[in-house]
């Protein structure tokens, strides 16, 4: 029996129970605006394979465990997370919601389901000015 994993666009607070497969595509470390120490969570945004993306938070408690773990490029299943509103003043994505990891979150690293291994995403143009109206 094969695993059912939840599309990206589909993860919500109100879904229970769900595993999500997907590709870390970039990670970086956040600090309070304008003070670089100390490092407040670790961060990445992974995409499945329908090219659906959503931004990730471990918090400064949990980085070790997942610090030597997470990298760009590889496949994971996430199962065990949290959900909670992609907030603030400028979310890096227009997904309504991002995936909390907590102490007992599972990150198991899988074979690559595509050779996409650095997350590129082709769009047309108008699709660009759609997205972001507000940059141009």
């Amino acid at each position: 029996m094969s695993e059912v994993f939840t599309p990206l666009c589909d993860v919500d607070p109100m879904s229970e129970r769900i595993k999500v497969k997907a590709r870390c595509v970039s990670i970086w470390r956040s600090h309070a605006p304008g003070k670089p120490t100390p490092v407040r969570s670790l961060d990445c945004v992974i995409q499945d394979e329908q090219g659906n993306r959503i931004q990730c938070t471990i918090r400064k408690d949990g980085m070790p465990k997942y610090e030597g773990l997470l990298q760009e490029g590889v496949c994971y299943r996430i199962s065990n997370f949290g959900v909670g509103e992609n907030g603030g003043k400028y979310p890096l994505l227009k997904h309504k919601y991002k995936i909390v990891f907590y102490k007992n979150t599972a990150l198991t690293r899988i074979d690559s389901f595509d050779q996409n291994n650095k997350g590129l995403l082709m769009v047309y143009l108008q699709d660009f000015y759609e997205l972001w109206p507000e940059k141009f």
